[in-house]
């Protein structure tokens, strides 16, 4: 539960308030580990407001022995600001590894090359 409501870009508001409404009643198809994921909108709208956007965040749940401990954390989305949203890494690194792959792949089509040139029949 989330306390006051998520921010939410105005088209997505009612996806968002739906959210909540899931994330309220509970899920029950969440295997341990996962990681489900849902967008609020355009950060640029969501985080400018100077201002503070505390959360409270409360968890319940249920494990195999029944109840677990509740867990609660206030949280300020607006720290969120000035931080990248974008996975660690860049298309940099998959052009390097693909260059790797081609000079890999010319390497061993030169080589199956000179066996067959050399090859006696």
């Amino acid at each position: 539960m989330f306390e006051p409501p998520l921010p939410a870009s105005p088209s997505l508001v009612d996806i968002v308030a739906e959210v909540e409404r899931t994330l309220a009643d509970g899920i029950r198809s969440i295997a341990p580990g996962r990681v489900m994921r849902w967008s609020l909108g355009a950060g640029r709208a969501l985080l400018s407001d100077p201002g503070s956007q505390v959360r409270t965040v409360r968890v319940t749940g249920d494990g195999p022995h029944g109840p677990l401990p509740v867990f609660e954390i206030e949280i300020d989305i607006a720290q969120w600001r000035h931080s990248p949203d974008a996975p660690e890494g860049s298309l940099h690194h998959v052009r390097g590894a693909i260059q790797e792959l081609t000079k890999v792949a010319k390497s061993i089509d030169k080589s199956i090359q000179q066996a067959s040139n050399h090859d006696p029949e």
